[in-house]
């Protein structure tokens, strides 16, 4: 089982890499979006403008995509892409950034198979949901600032990780946490992560 994915960056794709396999050790993730060197660095454009200079060059091209084979195709971006704060609430961000995608792509909706991921309002706010020392209430948390997602729940090590995008450290120890407390992550993140729980069921995987 194919499942590709484009994402801002390589920190996003171990994330959803790791939730993907631990629930469906069968799927195959690869990465379409941005390129690696052999080195694992990524080559080209990174970050949401990244995201949006492929879509915009594949719109349309974005359902032949699928027809190469993959399952699924996840495209990801955090919710802070439509800008603003979450002043309204996190079900409204998230919207405005899967309208947003859209209107990249130059599409009224999406091809079967491909699906927007959007944690509100950065995926690190996974990680903070998936820590044990983490006390909060949804879905308010997903409108937190990433910045204060990160006081108080994380080490020092861990927030250093997370402010350098250590690819590595992600792999190793952050994405695993995420996969292993999916359900405690979709509790805290019902909108951005709920929603990502809804697609994966959808594709089977």
């Amino acid at each position: 089982m194919r499942v590709g994915l484009i994402v801002e960056g390589n920190t996003d794709f171990e994330t959803l890499k790791a939730v993907i396999e631990c629930r469906n050790p069968a799927a195959r993730v690869t990465l379409i979006h941005p390129k690696r060197d052999e080195s694992g660095r990524t080559s080209g454009t990174a970050g949401w403008s990244g995201v949006q200079k492929y879509i915009q060059l594949k719109g349309w091209g974005l359902a032949n995509l699928k027809k190469s084979g993959w399952h699924c195709i996840f495209i990801q971006v955090d919710a802070d892409v439509a800008g603003g704060n979450c002043q309204e609430d996190a079900s409204t961000q998230w919207s405005k950034a899967e309208a947003q995608l859209r209107a990249w792509a130059g599409l009224s909706e999406w091809p079967q198979g491909i699906h927007p991921v959007i944690p509100v309002m950065c995926l690190e706010t996974w990680i903070g949901a998936a820590t044990q020392k983490f006390k909060g209430r949804n879905p308010q948390m997903e409108c937190l600032p990433c910045a204060q997602v990160m006081t108080g729940i994380l080490d020092e090590t861990e927030r250093k990780a997370m402010r350098r995008k250590d690819t590595g450290f992600y792999k190793q120890h952050l994405a695993p946490r995420v996969a292993e407390c999916w359900q405690q992550v979709t509790l805290y993140c019902p909108v951005g992560a709920g929603r990502f729980e809804q697609v994966l069921q959808a594709c089977g995987l």
